[in-house]
């Protein structure tokens, strides 16, 4: 049973899905996003399992427990998977999210497919760079981000362009996510997610 501990103002214990306080992010002007607890809590929830919220006496630190179901069946060995060839693609690809690792991971990743991208560290970064008037065959669009988030940035981006928008996520399809994605976004990725996916999302014409 994995756990994972932060010292937090103390909190009764719950779900992570009830406890909608709980966030590792900072304010003012050094705020972040957080660890990923949106994406842990997608994953473990997409496994059929639960995150519990434990806190320690007087503020001392609180521990999150994830909870996963047992295997009701052997696991079978690996087996070797064929080399896929995955959909390639041209055109330039503006990927807006304000985790850099995540940024130039997905850029290598795209640019293996044949794929041009640029990166945008923010919802206003990737504004300013559509008002250019630059060619984009899609913008990859993070739904969690300091200052101006996933929404806002996306209507800000609808003014200036009809390129499609493909939302990406730590949190699982919910409330949330569908709100945006009947703004008009064309589709939407969950983190982490497969080069298969990535490449499939921008074959726009399917």
């Amino acid at each position: 049973m994995p756990s994972w501990t932060a010292h937090r103002p103390a909190r009764s214990e719950r779900s992570l899905r009830a406890c909608t306080s709980c966030t590792t992010k900072t304010d003012g002007q050094e705020r972040g996003t957080g660890l990923g607890l949106a994406t842990v809590l997608g994953i473990t929830e997409s496994h059929g399992g639960a995150v519990e919220v434990t806190t320690g006496i007087a503020g001392g630190g609180t521990t999150l427990r994830i909870y996963l179901p047992a295997a009701t069946v052997a696991v079978a060995a690996p087996v070797k998977r064929a080399e896929v060839a995955f959909a390639r693609g041209t055109g330039t690809v503006l990927i807006v999210d304000d985790d850099p690792i995540v940024r130039g991971s997905v850029a290598s990743a795209l640019e293996t497919l044949g794929y041009h991208t640029v990166e945008a560290a923010s919802g206003r970064d990737a504004i300013d760079h559509v008002n250019t008037g630059a060619e984009l065959h899609a913008i990859l669009l993070d739904m969690v981000m300091p200052g101006m988030g996933g929404k806002e940035t996306y209507l800000g981006l609808r003014e200036l362009t009809d390129v499609p928008v493909i939302l990406m996520s730590g949190y699982t399809l919910n409330e949330e996510v569908q709100q945006i994605l009947d703004l008009g976004v064309r589709s939407f990725v969950s983190k982490p997610y497969s080069l298969e996916t990535l490449a499939t999302a921008l074959q726009l014409d399917r």
